[in-house]
């Protein structure tokens, strides 16, 4: 299950160049295990990961996911729990605070934090003909020469996949001004039909195709896996739009709605990263790594090259 072309994702041309900075150990274990590591986005050191703009959030919170004429979510016991509980609460709260709550709690926002976000799971690439100083400096260290780059094309890191267990699209990160504009998918949310399936998928990619502006030296690519392969490979059922209410038990103030015996359809989903396996010799043609790294690394690093029968070009940065 290789690459997959989505409409969703903007995949840039084959040729363009991409680069992957990082410690050096990071890359023997690439080479080691033969396979590139995808992180869930709840791992990345930005905590704005997977979240919408102010803009598109004020959008969301217009619509709530209990209407039953509109909803993505399954009409289960949980969900009737639910529409039972927040009727008891009108006696207690005005028609316009409960209106206010439950558009808040019970939105896509709340869905993306709660759901779809631990089904997301990325690679991160710089695209970009030339090395970065920037980059060098936030994902390898510039301090210590313990960090190597990786560069290939768009159209390697595609065949590389070869072997995937999952399907992965590909796709490069819009910046957004996260005050004043939209994601995009999000402008006219409250006319979305959150019954089609396609509607869901693509506003569940949005977000992780999206960044604020202060980070768009990055020029990043992101390869994600489908999520209708992580549905397909861990939940057991295909893809569809209607998503079990509460199913997941990572949120425990939920736990009022689960029987006894409820199955967590979530327990098997990983929840730090999946490793993907790789074609190595179609992915690493080129290594840039500083003198003194060289220097220190030199002989383990083209022992474990040779031993994986692997040749590449190897520049000696002058960052």
């Amino acid at each position: 299950m290789p690459y997959q072309e989505s409409p969703y994702f903007v995949t840039p041309p084959r040729c363009d160049t991409i680069w992957r900075y990082m410690s050096i150990d990071k890359f023997m274990l690439i080479l080691s295990s033969q396979t590139l590591y995808f992180p869930n986005i709840y791992k990345f050191n930005d905590k704005n990961e997977g979240t919408l703009s102010d803009k598109s959030l004020k959008e969301v919170h217009k619509t709530n996911l209990l209407n039953e004429e509109n909803t993505p979510i399954k009409q289960d016991e949980a969900f009737i729990k639910q529409k039972e509980y927040i009727a008891q609460t009108e006696k207690t709260h005005t028609k316009a605070q409960l209106t206010e709550k439950i558009n808040t709690q019970h939105s896509f926002a709340t869905l993306l934090k709660d759901f779809s976000n631990h089904l997301m799971y990325c690679s991160c690439w710089f695209r970009k003909k030339h090395e970065s100083y920037i980059m060098w400096g936030e994902y390898g260290d510039k301090r210590h020469p313990s960090s190597i780059a990786l560069r290939t094309t768009i159209g390697d890191l595609i065949d590389s996949l070869e072997y995937a267990d999952y399907h992965v699209h590909i796709g490069k990160v819009k910046y957004k001004d996260y005050r004043e504009e939209h994601i995009e998918g999000y402008e006219n949310f409250e006319k979305e039909n959150l019954n089609n399936h396609e509607n869901v998928l693509k506003l569940f990619y949005a977000p992780i195709l999206h960044k604020k502006k202060v980070f768009d030296d990055e020029n990043e690519v992101r390869a994600a896996i489908s999520m209708e392969s992580i549905f397909e490979n861990h939940l057991d059922r295909i893809y569809t739009s209607e998503i079990p209410f509460y199913s997941d038990r990572l949120f425990a103030e939920d736990f009022r709605y689960f029987s006894s015996n409820t199955t967590n359809l979530m327990e098997d989903v990983p929840s730090n990263g999946i490793p993907i396996r790789i074609n190595l010799s179609k992915l690493v043609k080129t290594i840039a790594i500083s003198k003194i790294g060289w220097e220190y690394f030199q002989k383990p690093l083209l022992d474990m090259l040779e031993n994986k029968h692997l040749s590449p070009e190897i520049i000696i940065s002058d960052i």
